[in-house]
C-alpha cells in the first residue's frame, strides 16, 4: 500500500482530474500589436470597399457622359453631312448662274457683233438705194 504522503498526493491529482476537478479557463495572450494590426487591415478593406465603389460610382458616370458625347457627335456629324450637302447644292447652284451669266454674255457679244454688222449692211444698203436710178413703175407707190 502506498504511504499516506503518497496518497494524499494520489488524492490531489485524482481532484484535479475528473467529474470533481475545478473549471479551468484557458486564455492566450496576444499582444496589442496583432489587435491593432487586424483593426488596420479590417480599416484598410473597407476603405478599398469604400473606394472601389465610389470608382464604380464614377466610372458609371463617366460611362453615361461618354455615351452622351457619342450622341452629341453622332448628331453633330449628321448635321455636318446635311450641311455640306447644302452647301454643295448652293455651291453648284452659284456655279451654274456664273455658267449661264458667261454664257449670256458671250451671246451678248455675239449679238452685238451681229447687230452692228447688220447695221453696217443696212447703211451700205441705203447708200445703193439712194445711188441707183428709179424706173417708172419701181419705187414706192404715191
Amino acid at each position: 500500500m502506498p504511504t499516506p504522503a503518497v496518497a494524499l498526493k494520489l488524492k490531489k491529482f485524482r481532484r484535479r482530474f475528473g467529474i470533481a476537478a475545478p473549471r479551468v479557463t484557458i486564455r492566450s495572450h496576444i499582444g496589442w500589436q496583432w489587435y491593432a494590426a487586424g483593426l488596420g487591415t479590417l480599416a484598410a478593406l473597407i476603405a478599398a470597399i469604400v473606394w472601389s465603389l465610389a470608382q464604380q460610382g464614377e466610372a458609371s458616370e463617366l460611362a453615361r457622359e461618354i455615351r452622351e458625347l457619342h450622341k452629341q457627335l453622332g448628331e453633330k456629324n449628321e448635321e455636318l453631312t446635311r450641311l455640306r450637302a447644302g452647301a454643295a447644292t448652293e455651291q453648284n447652284a452659284a456655279q451654274m448662274e456664273r455658267s449661264a451669266q458667261q454664257q449670256l454674255v458671250s451671246r451678248i457679244k455675239v449679238l452685238e457683233r451681229e447687230n452692228a454688222s447688220l447695221k453696217e449692211d443696212v447703211s451700205l444698203f441705203e447708200r445703193l438705194v439712194k445711188d441707183c436710178p428709179r424706173k417708172p413703175g419701181m419705187g414706192r407707190h404715191n
